[in-house]
Formats: structure tokens, sequence, C-alpha cells
């Protein structure tokens, strides 16, 4: 039995939200988490905003993007991973129990399979991304201009 579906799930689904808003939700959802329940949050931004990973430096190339974009916003996400510009997307957070899943990578695995599995079905050509035997540094760039292990591609 795959442990994540006896989880009780709550969606959410907020309208769009500056980026400081959206990442103290994620942040509050991820405080009051709760063994036996999942949460899924779907959310968009505005105005369109650089997020960056926990650990990310910001660059002088992202200080002159922001720059010449003064409309706009900037925001550190609590996660990892690359800085990302949102605009006009939809975005996800899901938080559950870690140990439902049997770890980190498994919960980050599971999550994305439901990905996949939901974008196959509104007939979008999705899949994982292969794994090339090393992590993507930092410095490579923004976000999804190379796909990590395991990622969700279209």
């Amino acid at each position: 039995m795959n442990p994540t579906t006896s989880l009780a799930w709550r969606i959410l689904v907020d309208e769009p939200l500056s980026g400081p808003t959206n990442m103290a939700r994620d942040h509050a959802l991820a405080e009051l988490a709760r063994p036996g329940t999942g949460t899924l949050r779907l959310y968009r931004w505005n105005p369109a905003t650089l997020s960056f990973g926990r650990n990310e430096p910001v660059t002088v190339g992202y200080r002159e993007l922001l720059r010449r974009h003064p409309e706009m916003g900037a925001v550190r996400r609590p996660t990892g991973g690359r800085a990302v510009i949102h605009d006009r997307e939809l975005t996800y957070s899901a938080v559950l129990p870690v140990r439902a899943c049997g770890g980190l990578r498994a919960a980050y695995r599971r999550i994305n399979e439901a990905l996949v599995a939901g974008l196959r079905d509104l007939g979008v050509g999705a899949g994982h991304a292969n794994a090339n035997g090393r992590a993507v540094p930092p410095e490579s760039g923004p976000c999804f201009m190379e796909a990590a292990e395991g990622e969700v591609v279209v």
C-alpha cells in the first residue's frame, strides 16, 4: 500500500500573492504540519517575482535583472535550488510527513511521479529527467536551465 494514500489530504488554492506572502504561507504550512496529514497548495505570483534558493548567492547578474525590472519582486525560498522567475505560472508546494514516504528523496520521487501522471492524464507529454551522475551546481545559472535528476520535464 502506498503510505501517501493513507494521509488525510488538504488542498489549498490561493489567489496570486506577493513573493514574501507566498513564502510566508509555505513556511506556516510546514510549521503546522501534523502526522497523518498532507497539504497541497497551488498558487500564483503577483507581481512577477525572482526567488532564490535557501543557500544561493544573489549575484551581480540577478541584481542587474532586478534593476532593469523594478516592478519585479524578489524573495528567498526556504528550500534549496537555484533562482526562478515566477510569472504567469502555477506553483505548488506539498507538505507531508517525510516518514510516510520513506524519507526525503522518496517523498520527492513520489510527488514528481504524481505530477507526471497528472500531466499525462491531461495529455501533456511529461517524464522525469535522467540521472547524469552529478549535481547541478548553483553557479550554473537559473533553475530550469538544466533539469536535475528526477525533475519533471515536459
